[in-house]
């Protein structure tokens, strides 16, 4: 250890003795630290891109799962004994969302003060076949339905009603309280 230190010493005390080599390694220590602050700028950039992208694939997302939802309740329900012709329109809470794979790096600091842990959280990133860099989805919350609103032939049955309100508070595990069943009109007799 002793020899490392005294050889380190010495190589530095020749760099000092030498004006050239010392502007060189200033020069260099300039650029390595502009490196790394034009490396965080252009990270948070990208960062900001991926925000948007992932906020804006929620949004198309969810007018295609309430329409799907609607139209496969549609389907159920006008299978249930009784119903006849139904419409369907489903109150959506929020928009759902997309949780995407991370790595969390943790990181211990000791001090006097005492010991620091810190923890990082980063995307997974990966590049698809067409060369661009997206992260690993890991999962897909979709949007929670709040309310059911169905209006059908026989909605004007309480039998009815209950059926439809049993298959509706069940496929969405919502309470009967946020499902209406009503009567749809019929239009050929005036709608009375």
């Amino acid at each position: 250890m002793g020899m490392t230190k005294s050889i380190f010493s010495s190589f530095i005390k020749k760099l000092a003795a030498d004006n050239k080599k010392r502007k060189i390694i200033v020069a260099l220590g300039f650029i390595f630290i502009l490196l790394i602050l034009m490396s965080v700028f252009f990270d948070s950039d990208n960062k900001d891109t991926q925000k948007a992208a992932v906020s804006e694939e929620v949004i198309l997302d969810r007018e295609e799962y309430t329409l799907s939802m609607e139209n496969r309740l549609t389907d159920i329900l006008k299978d249930i004994y009784g119903v006849g012709e139904v419409k369907v329109m489903l109150t959506i809470d929020d928009t759902g969302q997309n949780i995407y794979q991370s790595d969390i790096k943790k990181t211990n600091d000791s001090s006097d003060s005492g010991q620091n842990t810190s923890y990082e959280q980063q995307l997974v990133l990966i590049k698809d076949n067409s060369g661009k860099t997206n992260a690993l989805l890991k999962s897909t919350e979709f949007p929670k339905v709040s309310g059911v609103v169905v209006v059908c032939e026989g909605g004007d049955d309480i039998n009815v009603q209950k059926r439809v309100i049993g298959a509706v508070t069940t496929v969405f595990d919502i309470s009967s309280a946020k499902v209406c069943v009503t009567k749809l009109e019929n239009k050929q007799n005036g709608g009375r």
